[in-house]
């Protein structure tokens, strides 16, 4: 989304205008950057409106600045590319043949030239004022979850949604894209796109964002013209509080309030110096993408439905830990290493086979194995810490049940 801000009050709207006014607000808060709409032109000049914004354009009072100077082109987004999360309108800049001309990035725009931009961020300048225009790209990436039921339907999930938001610039898609995706869309916490999105310090949200982002970018009044959206009249403040949109509580092992799912770029290396290992499949390929996205290194041991031996296991879990032997790991199973993954048995045969298998390895290497839901704690805390402890410490603090005879 294509955004304009400025380092004086010229962006105002006649509401914010009246209420600075009247209500003392400053001009660090009210009207400092507005959303321009794909398929919209903006012109600025010295012209004869009273306000100084109006639908189709700026107002200007400096007599080095001509009554038509500059047009800001927003093209329409192209059809289809509501999923091609590298795609964006072209913005154009014009000038309109002006005496005193125009500035773009500090290199003078030549008299009835015009611009295409390029880059993330660009400023210009008009005639001789002292006005800073910066205009900026700012990416809107939804990454949606559905359930393998809504998957397996059929049809395009995506359909729908992207019909709502192609048009505004905003993009939706079904993965979680590392350095793109700004939102993850899900009905519940804890699940691996919302991982990633909170290692990488984006938010988690429900579909009520995704109708506030709507809500936002629609003009007030769809039968006329000249109406804005809240988004246009100010980005910043009319934009969607995300926090305001945190999916409801789910099963997770601890309860943490609403500001720790807060982004968070520190946690970018939550997971630096553990291997986790999985012997389920299913859990390695839907947890591999987080940890390794926080630093980490992800194993899948494949077992042998009721022929694998503890000693196998013990074995496995040694060698990635670089130890040799069997029996407990030497580094007393605290700290930075390896991490095991409970796993269960995908058969009803398997489920008193794989529990006695994984009792078994834990005793042998003195170590708790976790359950695949803790990781997202240790996420929020960005302590990974927690995930790795001796198995008679988790006996005491009755964070895994003792083992019965």
């Amino acid at each position: 989304m294509w955004t304009l801000e400025c380092d004086s009050p010229i962006l105002e709207s006649k509401l914010f205008h009246h209420l600075r006014q009247n209500a003392g607000l400053s001009r660090q808060i009210v009207g400092k950057r507005i959303w321009l709409r794909p398929g919209k032109k903006y012109l600025f000049g010295r012209t004869k409106e009273q306000s100084s914004r109006t639908s189709s354009g700026f107002k200007i009072e400096d007599k080095s600045v001509s009554r038509k100077h500059l047009t800001i082109s927003v093209s329409p987004v192209k059809p289809g590319t509501g999923s091609q999360v590298h795609s964006r309108s072209e913005i154009t800049l014009e000038d309109d043949k002006t005496k005193f001309g125009t500035e773009i990035d500090g290199q003078r725009l030549a008299s009835g030239a015009r611009k295409v931009l390029k880059n993330d961020e660009h400023t210009f300048k008009l005639g001789k004022t002292s006005h800073t225009f910066r205009i900026k790209w700012q990416p809107v990436v939804l990454s949606v979850s559905f359930s393998s039921k809504e998957i397996k339907a059929g049809k395009d999930p995506l359909a729908a949604l992207r019909s709502r938001l192609e048009d505004t610039d905003i993009k939706v898609i079904n993965t979680y894209v590392i350095g793109s995706t700004t939102h993850v869309v899900q009905p519940k916490r804890n699940t691996a796109k919302g991982l990633q999105a909170l290692i990488n310090g984006k938010y988690i949200v429900t579909d009520s964002f995704v109708d506030a982002l709507i809500y936002a970018t629609t003009p007030g009044d769809l039968d006329a013209d000249e109406s804005l959206s809240p988004l246009e009249e100010d980005f910043v403040h009319n934009w969607p509080d995300a926090m305001q949109h945190l999916p409801p509580k789910g099963n997770e092992p601890k309860e943490r309030p609403a500001e720790k799912f807060a982004p968070d770029p520190e946690r970018i290396s939550v997971f630096e110096g553990y291997t986790v290992v999985f012997c389920d499949k299913v859990q390695f390929d839907t947890l591999q993408p987080p940890i390794v996205n926080g630093g980490g290194k992800a194993l899948y041991f494949q077992l042998r439905s009721r022929q694998t031996t503890t000693d196998e296991l013990v074995g496995f879990v040694k060698n990635v830990a670089g130890e040799k032997g069997l029996g407990e790991l030497e580094d007393g199973s605290e700290g930075k290493g390896v991490v095991v993954v409970k796993f269960r048995g995908n058969t009803k045969e398997d489920l008193d086979w794989a529990a006695r298998l994984g009792s078994e390895a834990s005793l042998a290497l003195d170590l708790r194995f976790i359950e695949q839901n803790e990781f997202m704690d240790a996420i929020l805390m960005n302590d990974a810490s927690v995930l790795r402890r001796p198995l008679e410490s988790a006996l005491h603090d009755g964070t895994t049940p003792r083992p019965q005879d």
